[in-house]
């Protein structure tokens, strides 16, 4: 019994001390892998919202397989060390062995979740901050990794008088019929969707023209381009007699247009919709 006992105490010792050769010879061989990240790209934006598009780069140098265990990342748009958002992803990824993967994952910030300070500028600047786990044989290995950049911030468009025309006038009837042109201008790289357009306009301190047709006009400006909408209207003058002087003089007249619109968007950003110009401008005959 005694010689059993001692043969399996040697039998055990001889093991642990060949595992443990084991594993100084497998942590010695272990070849780190590399993890970098490749890139960060805006891959769509809209008025609602901006998807960035990133890409970790891993190669595995051994002659086994390994696999991701989570990659993080976490998006922080000021100095604080609060992230806006966090991106966590626990599915494994296999690695196959001597050899290199792109690992792909948006992040998908809306812009209602941005300050109304940040909002106001036409970019901001943003940093990705996140590390990626892997699943070896020596055990997890992590790498950090860290990305600064920028984003455009969407933009309202730049709404003008283009054109103000008379179309008919009649000093019998004490009439006229004009028509109102306004320019909308998208600053953006992407469509603009409106909607909801209400329009005010006073010709030298009277009120000549106003709108209110709500649903009435959907209107999809593509990137970087003008519209111009025109509205058509009669007005009485036989209450502002003064205009028809200057109508029928050709002198230019003091306006003022102003009004709001809406985004045809389930969450817009809280920007101001609102428009206001005032000014000369000629009535065209």
């Amino acid at each position: 019994m005694k010689n059993y006992k001692l043969t399996l105490f040697l039998l055990i010792s001889m093991l642990g001390v060949s595992c443990g050769i084991w594993k100084d010879f497998i942590r010695k061989n272990f070849k780190t892998p590399t993890v970098n990240l490749k890139s960060v790209i805006l891959k769509q934006i809209t008025f609602e919202e901006v998807i960035f598009n990133t890409t970790i780069s891993i190669t595995n140098h051994n002659p086994y397989s390994i696999q991701t265990s989570r990659i993080r990342c976490s998006l922080f748009i000021d100095t604080t060390n609060k992230p806006l958002l966090i991106t966590d992803i626990t599915n494994p990824v296999k690695l196959k062995p001597k050899s290199g993967s792109d690992l792909s994952f948006d992040i998908t910030l809306r812009y209602d979740s941005l300050p109304f300070s940040i909002l106001k500028a036409t970019n901001f600047r943003y940093r990705l901050k996140g590390e990626v786990s892997l699943d070896t044989i020596i055990g997890k290995v992590t790498f950090p990794f860290t990305y600064d950049g920028s984003a455009p911030v969407p933009r309202t468009p730049v709404i003008k008088l283009a054109a103000l025309k008379v179309l008919n006038l009649s000093l019998h009837e004490l009439k006229a019929e004009f028509q109102l042109s306004i320019s909308v201008s998208n600053r953006n790289s992407f469509p603009l969707p409106l909607k909801e357009f209400n329009i005010d306009l006073n010709l030298n301190g009277r009120p000549i023209f106003s709108s209110n047709k709500k649903d009435s006009l959907h209107l999809e400006i593509p990137p970087v381009t003008t519209r111009t909408l025109h509205n058509s209207f009669i007005v009485d003058l036989s209450a502002i007699k003064d205009l028809i002087s200057n109508l029928t003089s050709g002198k230019k007249m003091e306006f003022k247009l102003e009004g709001d619109y809406k985004i045809d968007s389930v969450n817009p950003p809280p920007l101001e919709y609102n428009f206001k110009e005032k000014g000369l401008t000629p009535v065209k005959q």
